[in-house]
């Protein structure tokens, strides 16, 4: 008998064959799963608070030890550069930009972490989604931010001859700018591409401060006053907006399937 018709052979005989079912088979069936059901395990769900200090534990540490390391060497840049950039305040207020825009660049590593390991799927199977994942990756990544931003403030009033409403314009504003940037790409871009678009993105910034500077050097003569504030206000409102964007309306975890 031919493979084929054996096989047509054995589909019509299957589907004449009735199975009768019997009643006490189905209700101890029944039984059975309702006390399986009775007896399960139910894990308590945890809180977005207790899975970011799981997230510090495992790592939170790596990130801000990291974060760390660049603090130090941005900081002995400040301090033993010389006295050609430090005692210029033009010079002075570009090196401040440049500090800012490193200070967050220093983060793109750890946002492409699960996709450069191919652990994304697995993530994804998670109890957490992945943009609750990315969230507590950026809240650990800004803390961190936040904090080396505050060691090269007090290193820059000591070892800079600008004013200290300069300091916090020349390192706020362009990390803000930088910012808004990435949490835009994060939540339109595959997450694939986020560095080197960020990188470009930084790049250009750090070019238009450098042109800036010598095309009107009065833009490093400026101090914090209520405009520059109500400015920084509104990139951090922007932020804000792209956070909750990605958090609610973005297609962040469908762009990192087609990876």
């Amino acid at each position: 008998m031919r493979k084929q018709n054996f096989r047509n052979l054995l589909r019509s005989t299957m589907q004449e064959v009735e199975l009768p079912v019997r009643n006490e088979h189905l209700q101890k069936t029944i039984s059975l799963a309702k006390n399986e059901w009775k007896e399960r395990v139910v894990r308590p769900r945890i809180t977005f608070s207790k899975f970011l200090a799981a997230q510090i534990k495992f790592v939170g540490w790596k990130i801000w030890l990291a974060q760390a390391i660049v603090v130090l060497c941005l900081s002995f840049l400040l301090v033993y550069l010389g006295d050609y950039i430090l005692n210029n305040p033009r010079n002075g207020a570009l090196l401040l930009c440049s500090i800012s825009i490193l200070v967050l660049m220093s983060a793109f590593p750890f946002i492409q972490r699960s996709v450069r390991y191919k652990m994304y799927e697995i993530e994804t199977a998670t109890r957490f989604s992945a943009t609750k994942q990315l969230l507590a990756k950026l809240l650990i990544i800004g803390i961190g931010d936040i904090s080396m931003l505050c060691s090269i403030v007090c290193v820059a009033i000591i070892n800079t001859p600008l004013e200290t409403k300069s300091i916090l314009l020349y390192l706020l504003l362009p990390f803000l700018i930088a910012s808004s940037g990435l949490l835009y790409l994060i939540g339109h871009t595959p997450i694939e591409k986020i560095s080197q678009n960020s990188v470009v993105i930084c790049m250009v910034l750090f070019l238009a401060f450098t042109i800036l500077g010598k095309t009107y050097p009065i833009v490093f003569q400026q101090t914090f006053s209520f405009k520059w504030a109500a400015i920084c206000v509104i990139l951090i409102l922007f932020c804000i907006y792209q956070i909750r964007y990605i958090l609610y309306r973005s297609s962040y975890e469908e762009m990192q399937l087609l990876l």
